[in-house]
């Protein structure tokens, strides 16, 4: 509802602790501490770490992904870390979904719906 509200202009100032929530939810922020605003911006400007790169490239075979490692050890003159990425699990959920109604046919449970609820809809 807050992101139907915002798409439609309007402004929401919502107060949370729950910060996984103000972080889906919210494009801007602005972080408190004793009554002062300590940190405040857009929110992937305020998480992303500058000193940092992450790569992403599809898996390689073993002997292909040393070969690639040691160049990178040589070029940066450090271990680089090595992660798999992930999905949140709102994404993988309608993955598994979808999939599942393509093979089985007609959904029995949830269903992923383009339409907003009548209540959300600007007043005409």
């Amino acid at each position: 509802m807050i992101q139907a509200l915002a798409k439609r202009g309007k402004t929401v100032l919502l107060s949370s602790h729950l910060l996984a929530d103000v972080e889906d939810v919210c494009d801007r922020i602005a972080i408190l501490y004793n009554g002062r605003i300590q940190a405040h911006g857009r929110v992937r400007e305020l998480l992303e770490q500058p000193d940092r790169m992450r790569f992403t490239i599809p898996a390689l075979p073993p002997d292909r992904l040393q070969a690639m490692l040691q160049q990178l050890r040589e070029i940066v003159g450090a271990e680089p870390a090595m992660e798999r990425p992930a999905l949140d699990l709102e994404t993988y959920f309608l993955k598994v979904v979808e999939t599942a109604h393509q093979t089985a046919g007609l959904p029995s449970g949830a269903v992923q719906s383009k339409t907003l609820a009548g209540y959300l809809k600007p007043d005409a």
